[in-house]
């Protein structure tokens, strides 16, 4: 026996010594590193969740930018990490996916003899000055082939090779170790050049060497989000649209275009990266939802955690509200993965928790960050430099012992704990069937208005129906849901009278195209059912399907070579039967903006823009969402999210002509709390992120609007309504308990019926509450819904049909998403 358990232990000294061997050699042996770091033997990451399809490690380090003398000490920052970390942890039975923060590549624009000065300065303005003299030979050249570029384009663009080639330290990871790859860096598109003209005039000085150089493609540098495949080949990349100030001032990125925000097919999930300020965008989470991501990743470089950014902040409350949030409220969503990289670059502060989201479950996973107490829903999360003290100390007492830690690493505290930040790697086994499916769960108890029953069985048992419509008269309802596996999505509609027999639609499909997003509207006899319509190799398109004196009639309303035309809406002026389909119109520079068209038979279309007066269209300050129209009494009314004052605010536009002429929008959602910058200055409107726009129209002809209403980006979201300039709150969700995507219709007394989705119970939810009064006073919620409590709900429309009131939903009780009903008697 002794002999035996002898050899059992050098069998598994032998296993776990089979990992170092195979990997002594490192991935930067390109910029001459032949000895790197030694592998451990033994993991020592306790590894979170357990399914069967995919490890992801969230990579967030320290990075030390003044060590940064050359690329070997560059790649060698980062290939430390993953040999000590991560290679004693790769899964042997499935993918390995790293997912590396944002700006990985930012200290290599200091490498070298020519960033030198940059790496000794303290503030960011002399250091990026100092490039600008170390590289007058690059960006000269840059000035001969981009004459019209600024000085800050220009040396963006001077420092390309120098980037580029330091961020192939990142497939040169992927390809060592044979792993997938994930990373976000900043720099121009690029291609190796070995023109000896080209080489002469931006080669590293310090190379002995070069036999090529990156040669920027284009004028223009963006923020890049690059996928690698374990042979280091690049799969994909995205680039960050949502721009914060510094990006667009001090580096002189350029926003990168909606229309390539799609989910990236990787062999075990359908990826969507939003890189940092792009994981509060509500419109963009919406439309990666409709594309059906399954595995979000969000690289960041936030600014900060302790500390404040403006007066009273809790900067982890902040960052809850984007990974967290996103994947409890969108039904596609079933992880997000979150590195955070740390430092203090000059001035500048990185710091966060690297963390792994998952769908909030009873009895799944809780966590938190510093300075919170544990909730539902965060799978891993990265431990700080130090423990949150926990009660018995307040919440308050808590912070303050953090902030204490957090400030004295701050960029010139001269504290000996200055820029002593800590990382550590975070990983996750994650299940991700390939049909998209989650464990069924079942039926629950009855809600409010009574059991559900799914609308239609779906075409092929394994498919999803999702992002359910419904509108309805005192006489019939109309349905519609876009069904299949994503990317191969059509829409569906039926019709009833009664809410129980229902005659399906033919909504007149043409072969190779995706639909999906369908909206409905009934007036009588007219019916018409819109949708956003992807031909393959072309641009979306918006449709409408039109039923007017008994006959349907198909009609295209936008041309692909147009521009993209996404998410339309419709609505039917009960008073002159007038239709109006609404659409979100990318054709001025790639930015979306409200359009409208209208038509007197469901034929014959006249299409106008909404909103003239914003003119912004070559940068995200003119972007529109959730566009929603409602019309009576030849008023037309249009209701959008709206970013042009850096916020997602609320925006009104009246037509009293029919539709053919639109008023300036005007701001509709409120003013938000002023809060002052620590940095020193004026106090600023807080930052507002609203979205889910509703609309109904009341039997007066005033419009009713309601929206996801997050006043202030540090707290959670609320559902707001207006009308008629006065505004009131709709849910009535606990505190620190989410409220989302409501929607709106009116009783026979004039009664405001409001339906939207929280997190009360832990999963997401439907609710239900009625409003009265001039100023719409909301009285207590009842749940709709009515599958087990471990499924979760998603996106909710209300309607009436005669008396009866009609709520649809998605839901995940069966496994597969499916559209269900449920109507009051």
């Amino acid at each position: 026996m002794k002999h035996c358990a002898v050899f059992l232990l050098l069998l598994a000294f032998a296993c776990e010594s089979s990992t170092e061997s195979s990997f002594t050699t490192g991935a930067c042996e390109q910029f001459g590193v032949v000895e790197p770091i030694e592998v451990p033997q033994r993991c020592n990451i306790e590894i979170a969740g357990d399914g069967e399809s995919l490890r992801v490690f969230a990579i967030g380090p320290v990075i030390r930018y003044a060590e940064m003398v050359d690329y070997a000490a560059f790649c060698t920052a980062w290939d430390d990490v993953v040999r000590t970390e991560v290679l004693p942890c790769l899964a042997k039975d499935k993918p390995n996916l790293l997912v590396f923060p944002e700006n990985a590549s930012l200290a290599g624009a200091f490498i070298g003899s020519r960033g030198a000065v940059g790496r000794s300065e303290t503030e960011t303005l002399p250091a990026f000055f100092s490039l600008a003299q170390s590289y007058v030979e690059p960006i000269r050249f840059y000035a001969e082939r981009f004459p019209d570029l600024t000085l800050g384009e220009r040396l963006v663009l001077g420092v390309t090779d120098t980037l580029v080639r330091a961020f192939q330290t990142f497939p040169s990871i992927a390809e060592r170790y044979e792993v997938y790859v994930a990373v976000s860096s900043d720099f121009a598109p690029a291609a190796l050049s070995q023109d000896p003209g080209d080489i002469e005039a931006l080669a590293d000085p310090d190379l002995e060497t070069v036999s090529g150089v990156y040669v920027a493609t284009e004028g223009a540098a963006y923020n890049w989000g690059v996928y690698f495949s374990p042979d280091g080949r690049e799969i994909a990349r995205v680039a960050k649209s949502y721009l914060v100030p510094a990006e667009e001032d001090l580096l002189s990125l350029s926003h990168g275009p909606l229309t390539e925000m799609r989910p990236v097919e990787l062999p075990f999930a359908r990826s969507g990266m939003v890189i940092s300020k792009d994981a509060w965008m509500p419109g963009l989470l919406h439309r990666l939802d409709a594309l059906g991501a399954n595995l979000m990743l969000q690289p960041e470089a936030f600014s900060g955690w302790a500390v404040e950014e403006y007066e009273g902040d809790w900067l982890p409350d902040i960052v809850r509200q984007s990974a967290w949030a996103h994947t409890q409220r969108h039904g596609s969503f079933r992880h997000t993965v979150t590195p955070c990289i740390k430092g203090n670059l000059l001035e500048l502060v990185f710091d966060c928790q690297s963390h792994v989201t998952s769908p909030s479950q009873l009895d799944g996973p809780v966590g938190s960050f510093i300075g919170q107490d544990p909730y539902p829903g965060l799978l891993a999360v990265e431990p700080w430099v130090i423990e949150d003290p926990g009660p018995p100390l307040s919440l308050e007492e808590r912070r303050e012992v953090l902030r204490d830690r957090g400030e004295r690493m701050l960029p010139g505290s001269g504290d000996p704990l200055e820029d002593a930040y800590a990382g550590k790697v975070i990983a996750a086994d994650l299940w991700l069937p390939s049909d998209g499916r989650v464990p069924a769960v079942g039926d629950g108890e009855a809600g409010v208005l009574g059991s559900s029953m799914i609308v239609a069985e779906p075409l092929a048992p394994d498919t999803h129906q999702r992002f359910p419509a419904l509108a309805a008269d005192a006489a019939s309802a109309l349905l519609a849901w876009m069904e299949g596996a994503p990317g191969e999505e059509a829409v569906r509609a039926v019709m009833t009278s009664d809410a129980s027999k229902f005659t399906e639609v033919d909504i007149m499909r043409p072969d190779d195209v995706v639909q999906r997003l369908p909206r409905v509207a009934v007036a009588g006899d007219t019916m018409t059912v819109v949708w956003e319509e992807e031909p393959s190799a072309e641009p979306a398109r918006a449709v409408a399907l039109t039923r007017a004196n008994g006959a349907w009639t198909r009609t295209a309303l936008t041309d692909p070579a147009t521009g993209p035309a996404w998410e339309p809406d419709v609505a039917i002026d009960p008073t002159t039967g007038r239709l109006f389909v609404t659409w979100l119109d990318l054709r001025e520079g790639g930015r979306p903006k409200p359009w409208i068209a209208r038509s007197d038979d469901g034929e014959t279309w006249e299409s106008v823009r909404v909103d003239p007066a914003n003119a912004i269209v070559d940068n995200p300050r003119g972007d529109a969402a959730f566009v929603r129209v409602g019309a009576q009494d030849g008023n037309v009314y249009v209701a959008f999210a709206d970013f042009r004052e850096f916020s997602w605010d609320i925006y009104l536009s009246l037509s009293s002509d029919g539709g053919e002429t639109f008023e300036a929008a005007n701001r509709i959602s409120p003013r938000a709390q002023s809060v002052v910058p620590i940095s020193g200055g004026d106090a600023v409107e807080a930052e507002r992120i609203h979205g889910d726009v509703a609309l109904t129209v009341g039997p007066d002809g005033d419009p009713i609007v309601a929206w996801t209403e997050r006043q202030d980006r540090r707290y959670e979201s609320r559902v707001r309504v207006w009308r008629d300039g006065d505004r009131s709150r709709v849910d009535d969700a606990p505190e620190l308990i989410d409220a989302w995507r409501p929607s709106l219709t009116m009783n026979a007394a004039g009664d405001v019926l409001a339906v939207w989705q929280d997190l009360r119970d832990v999963t997401s939810r439907i609710r239900f509450a009625t409003g009265s009064g001039a100023s719409i006073v909301f009285g207590a919620s009842a749940r709709v819904d009515d599958p087990s409590p471990d499924a979760h709900s998603y996106g909710p429309q209300i309607a009436r049909l005669g008396d009866r009131i009609m709520v649809v939903w998605e839901d995940t009780r069966s496994g597969y998403a499916r559209a269900r009903l449920a109507t009051s008697n």
